[in-house]
């Protein structure tokens, strides 16, 4: 059984590989992207969405997502226009220029993801993905 000091620890871990993830992205991103604005490029490039939509889908509220799109709208990468059938709903789109930042984008997490697993045994890997997908259904049965 896990006691205290051992789930501290691993709280710290996590937080450290995240707060490392992030140096590690801020140091490659192209056009000083952060990694919320990455993601986002990411959802948009598969398809235009709705702001509150979007918002749901990268765990954000729709506020905290307007403040990201008018960073990316002031560089270009998206779009953003009025529903046409629902002139209160606010649609995003990706630029050309934001779908050519999306390759970038792939790339260089690919590679950030790679360096971060270096050494690490598929195995260890595919137990890895296990254990945290049993922890997020865990906690989904426990907020329900």
């Amino acid at each position: 059984m896990m006691t205290y000091y051992d789930m501290e620890k691993m709280e710290h871990l996590y937080r450290l590989i995240h707060k490392k993830f992030i140096a590690e992205w801020n140091a490659v991103s192209p056009l000083n992207l952060t990694l919320s604005q990455a993601n986002m490029l990411q959802k948009l490039h598969r398809e235009s969405q709705r702001v509150s939509d979007l918002a749901e889908l990268l765990h954000m509220t729709a506020g905290g997502l307007t403040l990201l799109c008018d960073k990316l709208e002031e560089k270009g990468l998206i779009l953003r226009y009025r529903d046409e059938v629902d002139r209160r709903s606010v649609n995003l789109k990706i630029s050309e220029q934001g779908e050519q930042v999306v390759i970038a984008i792939k790339s260089m997490k690919n590679g950030l993801f790679q360096k971060m697993i270096q050494g690490v045994p598929d195995e260890e890997l595919q137990a890895m993905d296990k254990l945290h997908t049993r922890i997020l259904r865990n906690l989904e049965v426990e907020s329900c």
